[in-house]
């Protein structure tokens, strides 16, 4: 059987074609530095990547999350030292109203824990992103202030 110089050359040609556009593929998968570059590439792949792409996104929402609760810790440790810094202030200056020998007046110490108690509501009342670190589980509501004769310090939320 004889095969045609027409038939040779068509095939070659055929050959060729399918070679070009492999090579075409294979160019684009180096240029894009991507297996898939659209769904008819792979659906398989494509449903694969799409599955990934939400997990990255879940794991990035709570990457975020966990900074955030972090952050809103750390803020709550600061203000909570800086409440422990305040008693202890007073624990100090308690013992040292006793003291006999202690010449400051009684009236000096008065405004100290004055001082002592707007400085213990403020850090109470600290916030974090617009949020009350203490407040409970309203975080707009400012949880705690003293009362207008001075006398004590009031609540403000029902759900601490």
């Amino acid at each position: 059987m004889r095969i045609s110089d027409r038939n040779v050359q068509q095939s070659f040609l055929n050959h060729l074609t399918s070679l070009r556009s492999s090579m075409g593929e294979v160019q684009r998968k180096i240029i894009t530095q991507k297996k898939v570059n659209k769904p008819s590439d792979s659906p398989l792949g494509s449903g694969k990547i799409i599955g990934f792409n939400e997990r990255l996104k879940s794991i990035t929402s709570f990457k975020k999350n966990i900074e955030n609760g972090i952050a809103f810790t750390n803020y709550s440790i600061s203000a909570l030292e800086g409440i422990q810094n305040q008693t202890q202030m007073m624990i100090v200056d308690t013992v040292n109203l006793k003291n006999p020998t202690n010449a400051t007046s009684v009236q000096d110490y008065a405004q100290k824990f004055n001082n002592y108690l707007d400085t213990i509501v403020n850090l109470a009342n600290s916030q974090f992103e617009g949020q009350y670190l203490f407040a409970g589980t309203d975080y707009s509501v400012k949880p705690y202030e003293i009362s207008a004769s001075g006398q004590s310090v009031n609540m403000n939320s029902s759900d601490l």
